[in-house]
């Protein structure tokens, strides 16, 4: 049988074949071994090393290492290019990968306990502060240049990458920064801030970042927490071909809408208009736990560089409406502060709506009772001089034709008194008629009576 013996000493894994003092070891395999007692390796202190073109490309070996008052115990792999190292005393290390490159080495290096490189080069996984503990289970999977430098952080490949938070995770791409402790960065130049930025212990932790590659500029988080992306042709949701910064494309159902925005307090939900270049801002906002529908609102808030708000348009869930001005009145489906302009304002009034018609009568002297004046608004409804009734006045002779609101007289109906105007210039065109019958009557009689007087001259 053809065999190849191995030798473990010094640190190196030999094959002598024919050496009567070593074991044979046959190249097509060997049978009845005891694990326990038959096996490749070394049994004292020293690694044992694989190698290829007399180039060492594997070492194997047990590591044990104090940590304050905390012992561990586990095995290193060495492997892939010569220039690969693991720091002395970071136990549970594996690293792969590593080259040179004309005559300059490019090696994976493994600082802390636990730390793993599968691969790639130039790769860093944990801290060279002399601390085998400082950022222990630190991953890089492959790439060029990366660092996975944060406690149980993890670079899964690209190029010069960081991952410096604990926990963080550069998911890929080119000069990605996960900085925060629990923080994702990938895409291009997606930087999650630092501790050291931040000024505090954990940076901005838990921030996501996606970064696209329309520009060479870093995007940068600018608090913890939170969702970022930067994508200049638009996000998409249910679409590849996005029309806009972000579209969201289904078949929207009343149970399952395109977009929902849930308070989850007694406040409004909001949706704000802003410019960056102003401090001006709208606020499109709805509230939707009020004990009534009454109660319930929908409002359009602006506010002006001054710090000025209003809200010109607030609409309530029983479908009261007010314009430019106060909440709507109680009874008043719409209010409107201000001047309202239109081509054509129908109010329903046909025939096929009404019973009971009857004509009105005797409002002539009544309608004459009415008092036209000028007057000035006061200052919460315009604060301008108009002309018109007292709607009290208008109570007390027409009480059909004003509005009360909680038993108190608001405002005047006038397409009301507009009826009532023409049924009063009717009762006057009546009494016209009747004095113009009369007076035609007196004008016959004199005539007569001067023909009399004429004919006895």
């Amino acid at each position: 049988m053809r065999t190849f013996h191995v030798v473990a000493a010094a640190s190196c894994f030999g094959l002598l074949a024919g050496a009567s003092h070593a074991q044979s070891w046959a190249v097509t395999g060997n049978l009845g071994l005891n694990g326990n007692t038959n096996f490749i390796g070394t049994t004292d202190a020293v690694p044992l090393v694989f190698r290829s073109n007399n180039q060492k490309v594997m070492s194997l070996f047990n590591q044990l290492t104090t940590v304050n008052t905390d012992q561990f115990d586990g095995s290193n792999l060495l492997a892939g290019w010569n220039a690969n190292t693991i720091a002395p005393g970071a136990t549970a290390s594996t690293v792969f990968g590593g080259v040179t490159l004309n005559s300059t080495a490019f090696g994976n290096h493994a600082f802390d306990i636990g730390s793993t490189i599968s691969g790639g080069v130039d790769n860093v996984a944990g801290t060279d502060d002399g601390f085998l503990f400082g950022q222990p289970y630190a991953t890089v999977v492959g790439g060029v240049g990366n660092t996975a430098a944060g406690d149980s952080s993890s670079v899964l490949g690209g190029i010069n990458n960081q991952a410096t938070g604990a926990a963080a995770t550069v998911a890929g791409g080119e000069n990605n920064i996960a900085g925060g402790d629990w923080s994702f960065a990938a895409g291009t130049n997606a930087v999650v801030r630092t501790a050291a930025t931040v000024g505090d212990s954990n940076g901005d932790q838990g921030t996501f970042i996606w970064s696209d590659a329309s520009s060479a500029s870093a995007f940068t988080s600018t608090n913890g927490n939170q969702f970022l992306v930067r994508a200049a042709n638009g996000m998409g949701v249910g679409t590849n071909n996005p029309r806009s910064q972000l579209e969201v494309s289904a078949a929207g159902t009343f149970q399952r809408t395109h977009f929902t925005i849930n308070e989850t307090t007694g406040s409004f939900s909001r949706l704000a208009f802003t410019n960056s270049t102003s401090n001006k801002f709208w606020h499109f906002s709805a509230k939707c736990d009020g004990a009534t529908p009454a109660d319930d609102q929908l409002n359009y808030y602006y506010q002006d560089g001054n710090g000025l708000g209003r809200n010109p348009l607030q609409i309530r869930g029983d479908g009261r409406i007010a314009i430019g001005g106060p909440p709507p009145g109680t009874g008043v489906t719409l209010d409107v502060f201000g001047t309202a302009r239109c081509t054509a304002l129908i109010q329903t009034s046909s025939q096929r709506y009404k019973t009971g018609v009857e004509s009105v009568g005797g409002v002539l002297d009544r309608f004459l009772r009415l008092r036209p004046v000028t007057f000035t608004w006061d200052s919460s409804h315009g604060g301008t001089k108009d002309l018109g009734l007292i709607a009290e006045e208008v109570a007390a002779v027409f009480p059909e034709a004003v509005a009360t609101i909680d038993g108190q007289v608001e405002g005047i109906n006038y397409s009301r008194v507009t009826a009532l105007a023409i049924q009063a210039v009717k009762e006057q065109q009546s009494e016209v008629e009747a004095l113009k019958a009369e007076n035609t009557d007196l004008k016959a009689r004199l005539e007569r009576i001067e023909k009399l007087l004429s004919d006895r001259r």
